[in-house]
């Protein structure tokens, strides 16, 4: 006999509760049924460190359990079993610290999960098959940022995977708060897209393997986003046409002469059309440097309102929500001046060409420039007559 037996035993055979060791060392303590392994036990290999506390049916891993690799219990899965097969949930956490949690099926990932790579400060949620992404899903680049930092956001796609590549249709949110949106081939943008630079404005049109299709020498498109060493082909590089040069540069605001930067630009058209032309750039200034010289409180009371609700953050980043601007518009009481937060929706949907299904969704995300925008069109809304 290869194993010595211990406990009940029926006709010979041992029955309900056993302890059974193995010549190499290996031991089971838990439920039998005829001599097998069968409900629930404990079972640690002698030649190996491997252990499994869980459910086994006619001697294989079957329903609940939990494998442990190594001595130190730092690789480990625990989830559904099926005959020896990672079969239905689970979780299993690797030696580096990565983890996933989600669908198994034959022993690799399959459905939906959730990975995380700690190593890289990486995680994506959404479907897989057969161990890579496939399917829709969202996968977040995260690096921690010091308090208020200019990038409240972080890199993101949301969208289409195939063979765990960027492919199909989907949305790329720059830590700066550029924004992609449209069709990705092989990790690049490729087909009809819209990108929006930091500073809000928008280049609608074909993309071209990474590239804006009408300037083909152009290496970037200049969307100055931080952290995502995966992708050289969007960093700003030089450029070969200077007329994609000039236009590239109105697009993302590089020529802008505003006191409060590149990623800030404000719209302040409502104001400017009080004011004859030639004072109109002056009103400019003296409105930029207002916001200039509150700015590190503004951002403060961003990122306050923004993490309200929120559990912790993995890079000390929040981005605000139209609820959070609810809230902080009615802290600040703007709604005394005979105005109500419906009203104040309408009136800002007006001014920006927001759609109609989303002017009162409280899940529309607010950047920090849309948010001082926001900020100056009511103002304007509520005072503007007083000045007239």
């Amino acid at each position: 006999m290869a194993f010595l037996p211990q406990g009940d035993f029926v006709k010979n055979l041992p029955m309900n509760h056993g302890i059974y060791t193995w010549l190499d060392g290996s031991t089971y303590e838990g439920e039998v049924l005829n001599s097998m392994r069968n409900g629930f036990g404990t079972f640690k290999c002698g030649t190996q460190p491997v252990s499994y506390i869980g459910h086994q049916c006619h001697g294989k891993r079957h329903g609940k359990g939990s494998i442990y690799y190594n001595q130190d219990g730092t690789s480990w899965y625990e989830g559904d079993w099926v005959y020896n097969i990672k079969q239905g949930w689970g979780i299993r956490c690797y030696k580096s610290g990565n983890i996933y949690e989600g669908q198994w099926e034959n022993n690799v990932r399959h459905g939906e999960g959730r990975m995380r790579w700690l190593t890289t400060n990486e995680e994506y949620t959404g479907q897989w098959d057969r161990g890579v992404q496939n399917g829709f899903g969202t996968h977040t680049w995260f690096l921690k940022r010091i308090p208020y930092s200019q990038y409240p956001l972080r890199n993101e796609y949301i969208g289409e995977f195939v063979k765990g590549a960027r492919h199909g249709h989907g949305k790329f949110y720059y830590a700066s708060g550029a924004m992609y949106e449209g069709e990705w081939v092989s990790n690049k943008k490729h087909g009809m897209g819209r990108l929006t630079f930091k500073n809000g404005r928008v280049y609608d049109g074909p993309f071209c393997n990474d590239h804006i299709a009408e300037f083909p020498d152009l290496e970037g498109e200049l969307i100055s986003y931080p952290d995502l060493p995966s992708e050289p082909a969007l960093r700003s590089q030089s450029l070969g046409s200077s007329i994609s040069t000039e236009i590239i540069r109105k697009l993302d605001g590089s020529e802008s002469s505003s006191v409060l930067g590149l990623s800030t630009e404000l719209d302040l058209s409502l104001v400017l059309n009080m004011f004859p032309e030639r004072d109109q750039s002056e009103e400019k200034k003296q409105v930029e440097y207002a916001i200039l010289r509150n700015i590190t409180e503004l951002r403060r009371i961003y990122s306050f309102y923004s993490s309200l609700g929120c559990s912790c953050s993995l890079d000390n980043t929040f981005l605000m929500t139209k609820l959070h601007f609810w809230r902080f518009l009615k802290d600040c009481k703007f709604h005394h001046h005979k105005i109500t937060l419906a009203d104040m929706d309408r009136v800002l949907s007006a001014n920006n060409d927001i759609p109609v299904e989303e002017i009162h969704s409280p899940f529309t995300t607010i950047l920090l420039r849309t948010f001082l925008n926001s900020l100056l069109q009511l103002a304007f809304h509520i005072h503007h007559k007083e000045y007239q």
